[in-house]
């Protein structure tokens, strides 16, 4: 059966509107990438916050990325991070992974090398076994070069983070 986008973006907007995080997301989604319906940004970010309000990991993830990606916002990459650690601090490898990078880049925030370690690291550890993208491998590779420029103090700084992480409860979101 052929996918019908415009029918989908429908239906979630009827769900979306009565308050399900879920739908809210995905017509965000659809709304991000103009599946079944006119690319809009601000309209995505608008249901994303929505999403997010709710306590949605999803939304929330969704609004980093379009702050990282300057998408119905202003680029903001401190922006960015603030979202994606809300998920990252209650384990989320793919939030991890994404504060890592920008950390070992130096993407829009001071480059830092503990950083970068300790949420590799963590997203290493947290990755869903049974999933493989090639994102294990390139957290590994990451690492790998971060470690390289470390100094040992560094590194032990880094474990000392690792060892003393717990993951948080879900933060109440005020968009």
């Amino acid at each position: 059966m052929a996918k019908d986008l415009t029918e989908a973006v429908k239906w979630y907007r009827k769900a979306a509107e009565q308050g399900y995080a879920p739908a809210q997301v995905n017509l965000g989604r659809m709304y991000e990438y103009g599946w079944g319906i006119a690319q809009d940004h601000v309209e995505a970010m608008k249901w994303f916050r929505k999403a997010a309000e709710q306590g949605n990991k999803e939304g929330r993830g969704s609004i980093g990325r379009m702050y990282h990606f300057g998408e119905g916002v202003p680029k903001n990459t401190p922006e960015a991070i603030r979202w994606w650690r809300m998920d990252a601090d209650q384990g989320d490898w793919g939030s991890q992974l994404g504060v890592a990078r920008l950390y070992f880049w130096g993407h829009g925030v001071k480059r830092d090398l503990v950083q970068a370690y300790f949420w590799y690291t963590l997203s290493i550890r947290n990755r869903i076994p049974y999933v493989d993208d090639g994102l294990t491998a390139l957290a590994k590779s990451e690492l790998k070069k971060a470690v390289k420029e470390m100094k040992p103090e560094q590194i032990a700084e880094a474990k000392r983070l690792v060892a003393a992480w717990t993951p948080t409860p879900a933060p109440v979101v005020k968009t």
